[in-house]
């Protein structure tokens, strides 16, 4: 099955930094959602933007991309684009994740992150669209959080900002290059704003929200660590991608055998 930009389905964004081990972990990011069309906002020169496009070709990842130079521009300019997508599929979802640990080789947390949305991105979908709710990801939290200018705000948002949202309610959300200038253009603005609104969230994995000071004890404890399932699974995809096999029949094998081994196992 695939979501393509259209009304009532599913728009993918995409934030890419171009630094550090991004080719690695954008590979592993998009093998988890092959054949789909991605919007991606590249940090990065045009010969990167090359590689990506290699990159996605790999996992039939059809992109269109807007490319940036500037590091500063955060993850700013994601959100002004989902705002314009927003506003032409009203009735649609957004997905949206980015290179999460490309600066600081935080890669549990990244992965953590993989697990929980982009490695079963469609049955959350139809989680979120059953639930009738604005907003679900791993890690929500409530908190108040104070900008670099002073300014507090009691928001929702989702650790890691990776998330999948209606439409309907992204756009409610004030103007967002508004609200950046507002702030300083504090880089945390792009992770904050998911709650601006204080959207119905459906809870993913978790039975309430966490707090900070939670989410850094678990971040510390490794309690994220992916499961073995997952690295076999990119263990898979690195094999097949080199020997050019297709991937239906490899990876319902590698989901049978683990299905198999845990019912042996409870046995």
């Amino acid at each position: 099955m695939r979501f393509n930009q259209h009304p009532g389905g599913l728009t993918i964004i995409f934030h890419v930094y171009a630094t550090g081990s991004w080719r690695s972990i954008t590979s592993e990011q998009l093998s988890l959602i092959p054949g789909c069309t991605v919007h991606c906002t590249l940090i990065g020169s045009l010969e990167q933007q090359e590689q990506l496009n290699a990159i996605a070709a790999r996992y039939k990842v059809t992109l269109s991309t807007r490319r940036f130079v500037v590091p500063e521009v955060f993850e700013h300019e994601a959100w002004k684009w989902i705002q314009e997508l927003v506003s032409d599929h009203p009735l649609g979802y957004t997905l949206y994740f980015h290179t999460k640990g490309v600066t600081s080789g935080d890669t549990h947390w990244r992965e953590s992150l993989n697990v929980a949305l982009l490695n079963n991105y469609k049955k959350v979908y139809g989680e979120l669209k059953s639930s009738g709710k604005d907003a679900t990801g791993p890690l929500y939290i409530e908190r108040t959080h104070t900008f670099s200018n002073g300014t507090q705000k009691n928001t929702k948002f989702f650790g890691g900002n990776f998330w999948l949202a209606s439409n309907r309610y992204l756009a409610t959300l004030p103007e967002y290059d508004k609200t950046c200038d507002q702030l300083d253009h504090d880089r945390y603005l792009a992770e904050c704003f998911i709650g601006w609104n204080h959207p119905s969230v459906h809870l993913l994995n978790q039975k309430r929200p966490y707090s900070s000071w939670e989410i850094d004890k678990m971040l510390v404890d490794r309690v994220f660590n992916p499961p073995r399932m997952y690295r076999l699974k990119m263990w898979v995809f690195s094999v097949r991608i080199k020997l050019g096999f297709p991937s239906e029949p490899y990876d319902q094998l590698i989901e049978r055998l683990f299905r198999w081994r845990s019912h042996w196992n409870s046995v």
